[in-house]
């Protein structure tokens, strides 16, 4: 018992010593009225310049609509089901489309169009055509 109250009182002043090492908060400063100078601030380009220069880092508006697909690959996140996975989207032109999205735990979720008919598969339904509504 004496021991236990020995260590005890010496964490205690281990403690205490520790704490007050902590650093003392700095005063304000002497003229705490004082606002410092505001900095002078470049004018940002236009919404029309922007879009001016992006079209150009495309190539111009030409190369722009000569293109007739496009594929698109990021991530897919569910947070309300603790799912995510690699997300996949491929459309050509005039009417053609797929979609794929892999999803950690559930599978591979497909959905493709080949200018006909729609279709899409999935681990819960299986290969299904799509219509109706589900064209939307």
């Amino acid at each position: 018992m004496k021991r236990f109250a020995m260590m005890f009182m010496l964490m205690l002043a281990a403690t205490t010593v520790a704490l007050a090492q902590a650093a003392a908060p700095k005063p304000p400063p002497s003229d705490a009225t004082a606002k410092p100078e505001p900095k002078a601030v470049a004018a940002l380009p236009t919404v029309d310049a922007v879009l001016e220069n992006y079209v150009k880092a495309l190539g111009g508006k030409e190369a722009i609509q000569k293109a007739t697909s496009y594929t698109m690959k990021g991530k897919i996140e569910l947070p309300a089901m603790s799912m995510s996975g690699p997300a996949e989207m491929v459309s050509k032109a005039p009417n053609k489309a797929f979609t794929k999205f892999t999803l950690e735990g559930f599978g591979d979720i497909l959905q493709g169009y080949d200018g006909k008919v729609a279709w899409a598969q999935d681990p819960m339904q299986g290969m299904r055509e799509l219509s109706g509504v589900e064209l939307v």
